[in-house]
């Protein structure tokens, strides 16, 4: 986790050129994502052998999202087919999910890439269930074995 919370510090800072300047953004950066690992470490659930379980993850997390990105996509044409259409028209529907993930940051992580997908909205999340708000009923349809769940259900198999 350090070392992703350090390359978001350099990205964020976006100075790439080897002068003074990147010297001090690279040093800053050392020092206030070592601070935030050390909070991570001592206020959370986190340890270094949650970062090496996560790190053999890391295929995983990659495909991920490049999963979501194209379901981002593909909802983004689907949304916006039913917005301009004069003859489809949305039909919204409350859907509920039963999670298969025990792990509660896989949870988030899926809420959220839920929410992140256009048409769809995680309402609500309480223990194992999630309360979704979708455009078309269609739009959700199958998400319970859609390629992100069997992803994160070989995290958390794993972790």
């Amino acid at each position: 986790m350090f070392i992703v919370l350090y390359v978001l510090w350099l990205l964020l800072n976006a100075h790439f050129a080897l002068d003074v300047q990147f010297l001090e953004i690279a040093l800053i950066g050392l020092v206030v994502a070592g601070l935030i690992y050390l909070f991570m470490i001592k206020f959370t659930k986190w340890n270094f052998k949650t970062d090496i379980k996560f790190l053999k993850c890391a295929h995983l997390f990659i495909a991920y999202g490049a999963v979501l990105f194209w379901n981002v996509v593909v909802s983004n044409y689907n949304v916006i087919k039913l917005v301009l259409s004069t003859k489809d028209k949305p039909a919204p529907h409350i859907v509920t999910f039963d999670v298969p993930l025990k792990n509660s940051w896989l949870q988030t992580i899926l809420a959220n890439s839920i929410t992140l997908t256009p048409g769809t909205i995680t309402i609500t999340s309480t223990g194992h269930k999630f309360v979704v708000h979708c455009l078309k009923k269609e739009y959700f349809e199958g998400f319970e074995n859609s390629t992100l769940v069997k992803i994160l259900k070989k995290v958390d198999e794993r972790v």
